[in-house]
């Protein structure tokens, strides 16, 4: 099945894996098609029962470029982003992170991330669980330079800690190792290849250039009725 969705550029291809095992395309078509929302048998399926079509909110990219480490078995705090402002009231969420992992260890080793989420501006977090210790660097008998890639669908379901009422979103990461030392961001000579400013994609250092770091994506799916 293919859905055309009005507003974004064309070409482009969104594959949406339910839990089913379907692989369903979206094409992103450009504004002269008449449709504005993500229509069944897509994202209502991770639902049920639950709305039958969506569209687009809220969509936000931020990174960040500092270095963390650890070398505790517990988990620990590593970092805390902006509150995000502006969400609808019983949305579903999207988010996908990027992490750019190393363990410099030659024994049985890996790395934990937990990421929480905030929709009261970090008074309550509620954890989305953990990757166990493959972090992007679970290995044995050599060191490790790796990344960590994960995409979630949170839905807007009747257990959901989404609020029903608009709601701002900040995202705290805790970490921990199960041994050696844990690096996130750190030691990957991550934009060294540089240039001139005026070859990058964007002229200023922003998040437009800076996603080889640890960064986040999220997307507002805003339910029609």
């Amino acid at each position: 099945m293919t859905t055309k969705v009005r507003g974004i550029s064309n070409n482009a291809i969104h594959n949406v894996h339910l839990n089913s095992g379907i692989v369903h395309n979206v094409n992103l078509a450009d504004d002269s098609v008449d449709s504005d929302v993500i229509s069944n048998n897509i994202l209502s399926q991770l639902n049920t029962p639950g709305p039958t079509n969506y569209r687009l909110g809220k969509v936000l990219v931020d990174y960040s470029s500092s270095s963390y480490s650890t070398t505790s078995t517990s988990f620990t705090d590593m970092a805390t982003s902006s509150q995000y402002t502006g969400f609808t009231g019983g949305s579903a969420l999207e988010f996908f992170m990027h992490y750019p992992a190393r363990n410099d260890t030659e024994a049985w080793s890996g790395g934990y991330i937990e990421p929480h989420l905030s929709f009261d501006n970090g008074s309550n977090y509620y954890s989305m669980g953990t990757c166990g210790y493959d972090g992007g660097i679970m290995l044995q008998n050599g060191y490790g330079i790796l990344c960590y890639n994960n995409h979630y669908f949170i839905s807007n379901g009747a257990t959901s800690r989404i609020p029903s009422t608009d709601y701002s979103l900040k995202i705290k990461w805790r970490f921990a190792v199960y041994s050696g030392t844990y690096q996130v961001n750190a030691s990957h000579d991550i934009n060294s290849g540089g240039g001139a400013s005026s070859s990058y994609v964007d002229t200023s250092s922003t998040v437009n250039r800076n996603q080889h770091w640890m960064h986040w994506i999220i997307k507002e799916w805003i339910p029609v009725t």
